[in-house]
């Protein structure tokens, strides 16, 4: 007997033994790769979420990528269990986030969506089977395609406004980006004393979490928040959709008591993403009441 026959042999012995029918045993082997000629090419496309709306092309770090692969029909490519390899930078996100990255004439598609921790080029791998050009054989397929990622734009902080008839309010702004902003989720510091100066390292501080993406823990929650920082009181107003589009801080002076005429304030406003400081408005003043009227000035100011 030869050992090609021997080791047929020994696998139809082994799938008695273990009560597995032969024919099966052989179905469940891994089916091989497939020949040259037969695999098919698929086509690629990648899109970015929110950006592919407004019908760019560009590729965001921090935003979701919706990266996809297109087979052909005769191919008969089992879409949805493709297996997707991707590189050190690149993790996986929800696929509520996707979005289309190929035209709907596509006729069978495989997807993944993936967020970019930083600029560059990225290149992901995606496996399948197919079919191996008779009735019922399936050989397997891998394909892979790179894409450039860009450096997100960070967000800013406006300088304060003062309400129009309301000299004791001011409304600081967070200017996210309309193209390409980070995405990651914000931190926002605020620091605040008594006294017409900066606040010093150990001044009271209120730490707030804001996600921006719907699928961020905590997202659904998002809703106004006060703070009692000393002389000021403090509303943060988040808007948020589908994703934040907006963030505000309204700050309003309080003097009360009837001997008290004047309150001096000073507040550190400090936003992070991935710990680190992207921007930050420190405010020195004081406000003082007369005759029922209270006006406000400003005594340092410093934004960055």
């Amino acid at each position: 007997m030869s050992v090609t026959a021997r080791s047929a042999t020994a696998a139809v012995v082994l799938a008695v033994v273990l009560g597995v029918p032969p024919v099966a045993a052989a179905q469940d082997a891994a089916p091989p790769p497939c020949p040259a000629g037969v695999m098919v090419t698929p086509t690629f496309g990648a899109a970015d979420n929110p950006e592919s709306e407004s019908g760019s092309a560009r590729l965001y770090a921090s935003h979701p990528i919706t990266i996809a692969a297109g087979f052909t029909l005769e191919a008969q490519a089992d879409s949805f269990a493709a297996v997707w390899t991707l590189p050190a930078g690149l993790t996986r996100a929800s696929d509520d986030l996707a979005v289309s990255a190929l035209p709907s004439s596509t006729p069978d598609q495989a997807s993944m969506v993936g967020i970019a921790a930083a600029a560059g080029s990225y290149t992901v791998t995606v496996a399948w089977t197919q079919t191996d050009g008779t009735r019922n054989g399936r050989c397997t397929g891998s394909a892979s395609t790179s894409f450039d990622v860009l450096a997100a734009v960070a967000p800013k902080l406006s300088r304060p406004h003062v309400t129009r008839g309301l000299p004791d309010e001011s409304t600081v702004a967070l200017k996210l980006a309309k193209h390409g902003g980070d995405l990651r989720p914000l931190e926002v510091h605020l620091r605040w004393v008594r006294a017409q100066r900066f606040p010093g390292a150990g001044a009271k501080e209120r730490v707030l979490m804001v996600p921006q993406l719907r699928t961020d823990p905590g997202f659904d929650k998002l809703t106004d928040v006060h703070i009692r920082a000393g002389a000021l009181r403090v509303a943060v107003k988040p808007v948020a959709l589908e994703s934040l589009s907006g963030l505000s801080l309204v700050f309003n002076v309080q003097i009360s008591g009837a001997r008290v005429t004047s309150a001096p304030f000073g507040y550190d406003l400090d936003v992070r993403q991935g710990g680190l400081t992207v921007t930050r408005l420190r405010v020195a003043g004081r406000c003082r009441r007369f005759a029922g009227f209270i006006t406000c000035k400003t005594k340092r100011l410093s934004l960055s």
